[in-house]
């Protein structure tokens, strides 16, 4: 079983067979691995705050594709049509860098801490972008 220059003086039995004990952070898990460390609740070295900041940080990670399109278009349709086209994509890309990248950062570390729920700090800024999309559509649409 295996190479035999992989046994060793050292080599334990685990080893051996192939069942090491791996450490994996909730970064590197996969999402029914993470639901399942939820479902179990804190555990001695993973508290359930962390997991949780974890899915949902995945998950509204998931939407920004779609956020970032909406905001885009709607500060396009607020351009006028004889705007150079790098003023639209910088004009588009500031509020993901000013509003978006430091509530996420601010967001993760407090619900990380337990200063406010994980639900809260990860969908927050996401909730922003979708807030300020669908301002800038309607006033489009009245224009």
């Amino acid at each position: 079983v295996g190479y035999l220059e992989g046994v060793g003086a050292a080599t334990d039995f685990n080893q051996l067979l192939g069942a090491v004990r791996v450490e994996v952070k909730a970064q590197g898990l996969p999402l029914p691995d993470l639901l399942y460390l939820m479902a179990r609740g804190d555990t001695p070295k993973v508290p359930l705050r962390r997991s949780s900041t974890e899915m949902h940080g995945r998950l509204a990670t998931a939407l920004l594709p779609f956020l970032f399109a909406l905001v885009s278009v709607g500060i396009a349709f607020q351009l006028s049509p004889r705007a150079r086209r790098l003023t639209g994509f910088l004009l588009s890309f500031l509020p993901i860098l000013l509003v978006h990248l430091p509530l996420t950062v601010a967001g993760r570390s407090l619900s990380d801490a337990g200063r406010v729920p994980a639900a809260l700090g990860m969908w927050a800024p996401d909730a922003v972008l979708l807030v300020a999309g669908v301002v800038l559509h309607l006033r489009a649409y009245r224009r």
